[in-house]
């Protein structure tokens, strides 16, 4: 799954559209595809939405992941991975993200 130039532009919400210049969202767009691809993959937009929750909550990514690792084993079970990423609002893809992660884990 790839979000377009076009696509990310039509999924920001207005007010970011008016309070940015072409070139900011432009500048934006690139902060977030990381690899330079020209569009923006899951990857890079789990990324980019944890670095925004720890900039909302002030708190770096061990101190986010450690709010999900609920007993406190150094890692999250599907169940826990699943609330942290619908919290970020990736919603029902939740399970189907997890899969993936541990899947290209696995392949290291």
């Amino acid at each position: 799954m790839q979000l377009s130039w076009d696509e990310f532009i039509n999924v920001l919400p207005a007010k970011v559209r008016r309070e940015n210049s072409q070139q900011q969202l432009i500048e934006i767009f690139n902060s977030i595809d990381t690899d330079g691809s020209g569009s923006i993959s899951m990857d890079e937009y789990f990324l980019f939405a944890l670095s925004i929750a720890a900039e909302q909550t002030g708190a770096g990514i061990e101190m986010i992941f450690r709010k999900y690792d609920e007993n406190g084993e150094g890692s999250l079970d599907a169940a826990e991975f699943s609330r942290a990423v619908e919290d970020m609002g990736f919603g029902s893809i939740a399970h189907e993200l997890f899969l993936e992660v541990r899947r290209r884990h696995s392949q290291r």
